[in-house]
């Protein structure tokens, strides 16, 4: 269902289309329609069967391309609520209006609007054939399957062709993506994967373009890059049953690679521009080497070189199933999947998440996170020596490359059901947003901060920050154990930040004030005293012209992840990319409670006088230690659970 937030702005712009529908000019008003149209047969809005079945005169519109898009519009959506109120479609009809849009296009010789009708079409036979697949639906038809399947495999190479020699990439990709569909549909899956493999080639070299460039369609995302790598990833690894071994580690290496490459895409898809242009990090492309999996099979094991006690695993969030690829130092990848249908891991992790934020939830909280342990690391409890001491393990960090609604989910809280204990009490943990972002370059293990806090209430437009009183304890309390500088409240302003950070090369950041971690990048931020820093502008306040040091660690002590927003995480990831800093550690909910200085005054302690311990260890060893204090009820998850770390764990 769509937040409450969602659904009264598709409202408001239903309302409003209904209004423009009965004013203005002609063309005014049938562009409406097709808006209030389109929210209609996606189920944005509320409506009835009147409503939807109203024609859309479209003669109005100009001759060309706006009268052609029109026309498959006006069918993609008849499609849509054929689908959502369960009815047979009209073939004919729609068929008809479509093979219009592409005589139109004929007629008119653009040969873009030729492509784009001609893979319309096709796509509209990819879902007759679909229907015809379905249980619910008479076998009789199913013997017509094949034939709708290879008529639409035909439109499909028309439209292709007509994009040759890569005019219009952004049309290309969404054809050999079809391709890919309807070749895996027949079965024949090595076409199938060399097809979604092109489409993905062709999206990495126009991705950064693609949001400005494509005009025919509402891009988003979700619906049109993300399922491309997932449904390529579904293929390489459901192939993997049948391969030798020697085989099998190439298409997990595939695999990782195009996980990597997807973690990269949403990342850029965030910023809306390529990681390079943003110039906080060094790093060579993996699509750019002679073989790409090598390449980064290659980078992990050069990244194990430093930590030869680091388990790297990646869960994989497909439709029916969680595939994990473990990857260990000096084994080949282990793969293991778990059949569960997508909908109940989210409906978990949203539950999860929300009981997280609660104190008196932790009962729930152990039986919720003992189901994700089971999903994720039971699997590998005999490789990762669950059962050996920490001591004597060869195993005792766990790096996860966190997909989807993971990410919203500190895996330091995963429950053991069987041995009474949270993944914490085992092993150190940090987060990668992709092996591609590590910064792995050598740093300083000397320690000079820069802290920062706000205690006291804000006010920015229509938005109030309450006061964090436990703010200045937590910044004196580091003070006491690390070198450092300190700003509070009225100091915690840009122009001070930017003159310490322009005057001293500080090695740790340490901001103790609101945030926001939002899916959306202008609803993540920080708060300072003068204004909302917005996480774009992260990266010229933290890295001062006059020198080339990158910060070693930024903290982010009291902020927190929309909620309601089922990839707020992404906010984190993407403000810790923008920050240029080699990790960040961060809350992804706030407590505003003594426990935040506690935990930050051991972690700086245990970090300054442990130089060769790992900045992931110290962040345990402070975790466990609120567990200790008998003055406190601080075992509890929701104070010692939200911290994470992001990017360099060492």
């Amino acid at each position: 269902p769509l937040p409450t937030e969602a659904k009264n702005f598709y409202q408001q712009a239903e309302a409003q289309y209904s209004n423009l529908a009965n004013s203005g000019s002609a063309t005014t008003r049938t562009k409406a329609r097709l808006n209030r149209f389109r929210l209609i047969s996606e189920g944005l809005v509320p409506t009835t069967s009147n409503m939807a079945s109203q024609p859309i005169d479209i003669t109005d519109l100009p001759a060309g391309r706006p009268r052609i898009y029109a026309r498959i519009q006006i069918a993609k959506g008849q499609v849509c609520l054929s689908q959502r109120q369960a009815i047979v479609p009209d073939w004919l009809r729609l068929t008809k209006t479509v093979e219009q849009a592409v005589d139109d296009a004929k007629s008119l010789q653009d040969v873009r609007a030729q492509s784009y009708a001609f893979g319309n079409l096709a796509g509209l036979y990819e879902y007759r054939a679909w229907w015809i697949e379905q249980a619910a639906f008479k076998s009789s038809l199913k013997s017509d399957l094949n034939s709708w399947r290879q008529i639409a495999l035909q439109l499909t190479d028309q439209a292709l062709y007509l994009t040759q020699p890569g005019e219009f990439a952004d049309l290309a990709y969404q054809w050999q993506w079809q391709r890919g569909r309807l070749l895996n549909a027949a079965g024949e899956r090595s076409a199938a994967t060399t097809a979604y493999e092109a489409a993905i080639k062709t999206l990495e070299a126009v991705r950064g373009d693609l949001l400005a460039i494509n005009s025919d369609v509402q891009f988003s995302f979700r619906d049109n890059v993300e399922p491309v790598y997932r449904e390529l990833v579904t293929l390489l690894l459901e192939s993997q049953g049948n391969s030798s071994t020697s085989s099998l580690q190439q298409v997990l290496g595939e695999s990782l690679f195009y996980v990597e490459s997807l973690q990269l895409a949403e990342l850029e898809n965030f910023w809306q521009c390529n990681v390079e242009t943003l110039g906080t990090v060094n790093f060579d492309r993996l699509n750019e080497q002679l073989d790409p999996p090598t390449a980064l099979i290659d980078r992990i094991d050069q990244i194990f070189q430093n930590d030869p006690t680091t388990g790297l695993i990646y869960p994989i969030l497909l439709k029916d199933r969680i595939a994990l690829i473990l990857k260990r130092p000096g084994e080949s990848l282990q793969y293991y999947t778990t059949p569960v249908d997508h909908q109940t891991v989210e409906d978990t992790l949203t539950k999860l998440q929300a009981y997280l934020r609660d104190p008196s939830r932790t009962n729930a909280i152990r039986e919720l996170s003992s189901q994700v342990y089971q999903w994720l690391i039971e699997p590998f409890e005999a490789e990762l020596d669950v059962d050996r001491s920490r001591d004597i393990s060869a195993i005792k960090n766990l790096v996860f490359v966190l997909d989807g609604s993971f990410r919203n989910i500190p895996m330091s809280m995963l429950y053991d059901q069987q041995r009474q204990r949270y993944l914490l009490e085992r092993y150190s943990i940090a987060i990668s947003s992709g092996l591609q972002l590590l910064d792995t370059s050598s740093q300083s293990k000397s320690i000079q901060a820069l802290l920062g806090g706000l205690s006291e209430e804000r006010a920015f437009g229509d938005q109030t920050f309450s006061a964090l009183v436990n703010v200045p304890a937590e910044l004196t309390s580091i003070q006491a154990v690390v070198p450092s500088e300190n700003l509070l409240n009225a100091d915690f302003n840009r122009d001070n930040l930017s003159s310490q950070l322009g005057s001293k090369a500080y090695s740790v950041v340490h901001m103790a004030t609101h945030g926001n971690f939002s899916s959306d990048p202008e609803n993540t931020f920080l708060v300072l005293s003068d204004q909302r820093l917005q996480a774009s502008e992260l990266n010229d306040l933290l890295r001062s012209p006059n020198s080339s040091d990158l910060i070693d660690l930024l903290v982010l002590s009291a902020c927190e992840t929309a909620t309601g927003d089922k990839r707020a995480a992404l906010g984190l990831a993407g403000l810790a990319l923008r920050a240029g800093a080699r990790s960040t550690l961060a809350t992804l909910w706030q407590v505003n409670d003594a426990s935040t200085a506690a935990t930050m005054q051991e972690f700086y302690t245990v970090l300054n006088q442990n130089p060769d311990l790992t900045k992931a260890e110290a962040l345990r060893q402070a975790q466990l230690s609120l567990w200790k204090s008998t003055s406190q009820d601080w075992e509890v998850p929701f104070f010692w659970a939200p911290y994470v770390l992001v990017g360099n764990w060492l």
